[in-house]
């Protein structure tokens, strides 16, 4: 979908304070079908994410210790455990 296309959000982002919370929302958006489970770690942010029922893309990020936010070719995936 064509970033602002459907009004003036485009996704929203839900920060999470800790790695044990992170992966709980991971596990029920997955449960829930909503997500693949893929965390994707930028170093300074780790996050997940997931569609809503009408379409709209969000995201649960959890900022971590980390100082530098890696650029989109050295982000990391952490796959979804089969």
């Amino acid at each position: 979908m064509q970033m602002g296309k459907r009004g003036h959000i485009d996704h929203l982002a839900l920060k999470v304070d800790d790695e044990e919370c992170l992966q709980e929302v991971r596990r029920r958006l997955v449960k829930a079908g909503a997500s693949d489970g893929t965390i994707t770690d930028f170093g300074a942010v780790r996050l997940v994410t997931f569609k809503d029922p009408d379409g709209m893309e969000g995201e649960v990020a959890r900022w971590t210790n980390i100082k530098r936010v890696l650029g989109f070719e050295e982000r990391k995936r952490e796959l979804w455990p089969d």
